[in-house]
């Protein structure tokens, strides 16, 4: 039998001094971030939620009212936790 791994968490700071734990994604998230195609808001939001623990309706909701920096950052903070490199974006799921 397989043994079952818990995938890597820590918080992530936002300017403001809000705290967030996320957690990386799994295998099969990152490879599921290939079917949004090139639809860079869908892979955004799917990595938020799935990484934050909220729905997708919670988090596109707040990739719509936030700022592109901020959004940026915890994008690239799940990305890099993932183990996936931040500068090839949806490239590095791929591999």
């Amino acid at each position: 039998m397989l043994p079952i791994r818990q995938l890597p968490r820590e918080d992530f700071f936002f300017a403001d001094g809000v705290t967030l734990s996320i957690r990386g994604l799994s295998r099969a998230e990152a490879i599921q971030t290939r079917s949004f195609g090139d639809d860079v808001i869908q892979i955004e939001v799917f990595c938020i939620a799935s990484a934050t623990g909220t729905t997708e309706d919670e988090a596109r909701a707040w990739h719509a009212t936030t700022s592109q920096a901020e959004v940026e950052a915890l994008v690239n903070a799940i990305i890099k936790l993932s183990g996936l490199n931040p500068d090839s974006g949806k490239v590095g799921a791929e591999d």
